[in-house]
């Protein structure tokens, strides 16, 4: 059961790209397929669309609906011919309160940094999902807002978080990531782009406390690598009553084949 406290949770972040696979079909019951194997009970989500207001279907629903999950969009484009886009969290779990916060850099692409907050077995705990730009002076921006926002409570300091998305970064020490080392600790960092050969960690899972994280790995398979131009990155939380109030953000987390710890 979804609600059990002693069941660890799974979660997936997964750049799918439109639903636009690498043979420029736009298929949404295959990117669904691949996320029903993974069998998540939280899934970030970049590149996707949604519905118009007033308007049912968009891609959102129809995974959410397939799943028999709750949806949560962080629109970053809504004027888009096919359609809003942008970022979407997917959630077994009840959904107690969501926000988004705009990351945009003038100049640059519509980006935001989505929260909700999420209870499970008398647990809360904060999950949030973002797509960083394309440009490393973006890119810092956007996360100088980030740690603005974590150091005002937007996620509360003696909860579990667990942030999720593209980050758009493969330098381990430098750009973004060495940041957010800092503040999250080393972990593992499973190679997701591009799907043919992947050698770049855009895709990733951080935790707080980073003991929370129990394993990770990058799903590659015949379908994955065609469905988008990202592998989906999956990862098995410890149950919380597994976590001490003492554990630490520089606790080490077990990794998966393919995954380094940068």
């Amino acid at each position: 059961m979804p609600d059990d406290p002693a069941r660890a949770l799974r979660v997936v972040t997964y750049n799918v790209h439109g639903c636009v696979g690498l043979d420029g079909r736009t298929d949404v019951a295959r990117i669904g397929a691949i996320l029903a194997e993974l069998d998540a009970d939280v899934i970030a989500l970049q590149e996707v669309h949604s519905a118009r207001a007033g308007q049912g279907g968009g891609q959102v629903a129809e995974l959410a609906e397939r799943l028999g999950m709750h949806a949560v969009l962080g629109t970053t484009m809504p004027d888009r011919a096919v359609g809003p886009y942008g970022n979407a969290i997917l959630s077994r779990l009840p959904v107690l309160h969501s926000g988004c916060f705009d990351l945009t850099v003038v100049g640059c692409e519509p980006r935001c940094l989505m929260h909700v907050e999420l209870e499970h077995g008398g647990q809360r705990f904060t999950v949030m999902n973002t797509h960083l730009g394309v440009r490393l002076r973006e890119r810092h921006a956007q996360l100088r807002r980030c740690a603005h926002l974590l150091e005002h409570g937007v996620a509360l300091a003696d909860q579990p978080l667990l942030v999720m998305g593209d980050f758009n970064s493969w330098l381990p020490r430098g750009d973004v990531l060495g940041k957010l080392r800092a503040r999250f600790g080393a972990q593992p960092a499973p190679r997701s782009f591009p799907v043919r050969r992947p050698i770049f960690a855009l895709d990733r899972i951080w935790t707080r406390p980073a003991s929370w994280l129990r394993d990770v790995a990058a799903l590659a398979s015949p379908q994955t690598r065609v469905a988008s131009d990202h592998l989906p990155v999956w990862a098995r939380l410890a149950a919380f009553a597994e976590l001490s109030p003492a554990t630490n953000a520089s606790s080490s987390a077990r990794t998966s084949a393919g995954a380094s710890t940068r």
